[in-house]
């Protein structure tokens, strides 16, 4: 499978009798992979478990240990929306830009630091 792919689930439940050969689909989602390090304005990391979403509004991970998010992404550039609380002060965005020729093929991920505003 490429480096830019991910499986949506990675099990299914089938029984097949003996002597069968199934054929299962997985959903996938391709794009890049970017392990975002993220702080907010005054320094400081953002919330462990923040939810974060997309420009639709979808989610599309959250803020682990120290700060950093995994997200997949089909755009080289975006916003995305960090909400730990229902408060307009417990939100924030995040520009991001994947720079011309990053590669991911060798840690599967694209390192990125950004601030959270």
């Amino acid at each position: 499978m490429a480096h830019d792919v991910e499986l949506e689930s990675t099990s299914q439940s089938v029984a097949p009798f003996a002597g069968a050969i199934s054929y299962l689909r997985f959903d996938t989602r391709k794009g890049n992979a970017l392990l975002i390090q993220v702080r907010n304005a005054d320094g400081r990391s953002m919330p462990f478990g923040a939810q974060v979403k997309d420009e639709q509004g979808q989610p599309v991970g959250m803020v682990s240990q120290g700060g950093r998010l995994y997200v997949r992404s089909e755009q080289n550039q975006g916003r995305l929306l960090v909400e730990w609380g229902a408060g307009a002060d417990q939100r924030c965005t995040i520009d991001y830009q994947v720079p011309a020729g990053a590669d991911a093929s060798k840690t599967g991920f694209i390192p990125l630091e950004a601030a959270c505003r």
